[in-house]
């Protein structure tokens, strides 16, 4: 069955993210740990609810120990694929797509290592 509903949020761990906080009317999925997971946590939202917007709500770590609550961050890079000679670090070979992303606002910039996140 499928339903319509403008957000969802994605979020790992319920320790992450109290759903009574929000309105009844957001869902809230918890995806488990891992980009893997994450990937089909999104994947299963699309399917039953086709949002407008997803919002994946979690935590990261910060090298900045003043940081903290939630945190747009505007640009990512992708390091955590590793092919040998293949490609250098963070590159995915035989693929057009960037190893750097970025959003139209927030003022942090964040890599991502394996699972995880990296503030400054």
């Amino acid at each position: 069955m499928t339903n319509t509903t403008p957000i969802v949020i994605i979020v790992a761990l319920e320790s992450e993210l109290n759903p009574q906080s929000l309105s009844a009317e957001i869902p809230v999925i918890y995806s488990g740990m891992g980009k893997i997971n994450a990937a089909l946590a999104v994947f299963k939202a699309i399917q039953k609810y086709q949002p407008q917007l997803i919002i994946n709500y979690g935590t990261a770590g910060k090298i900045n120990s003043g940081l903290s609550g939630l945190v747009q961050v505007k640009k990512t890079i992708q390091r955590d694929m590793i092919t040998g000679s293949m490609a250098p670090r963070g590159i995915v070979p035989f693929s057009n797509n960037p190893n750097e992303f970025y959003s139209k606002s927030g003022q942090y910039n964040g890599t991502i290592f394996g699972d995880g996140w990296q503030l400054p």
